[in-house]
């Protein structure tokens, strides 16, 4: 299962809370219009969807970490067994030359 990538907004988590912070503060003229409740509801669904995102990273991350891994292993195990393809065919040729030698001894 690969997952879907996550579209980066290019700022940082400070800046993305400096945005939640400015938008949730009280008016300037002192007055609390909407009272607490809505602006604490409004820090932690900010801070629910920050979470969100960063967990979906972390599921990015790891998937695209495990896809890599798995790459790293196939090539690992394609390069061991074309160096011992490699060696047997360098064996297998002294061999015949040795064959050859001796024939020639021979005659």
């Amino acid at each position: 299962m690969i997952a879907q990538p996550i579209q980066r907004t290019g700022r940082l988590p400070s800046a993305r809370l400096a945005t939640v912070r400015s938008t949730t503060e009280p008016p300037a003229d002192g007055k609390d219009a909407a009272g607490d409740t809505d602006t604490v509801g409004a820090l932690q669904d900010a801070f629910t969807q920050e979470h969100e995102r960063d967990l979906q990273e972390q599921v990015f991350l790891l998937a695209q970490r495990s896809q890599f891994d798995f790459a790293i292993d196939e090539r690992t195990e394609l390069q061991r067994e074309y160096d011992t393809t490699r060696s047997m065919i360098l064996d297998q040729m002294k061999q015949d030359d040795e064959v050859v030698k001796k024939y020639i001894e021979l005659i």
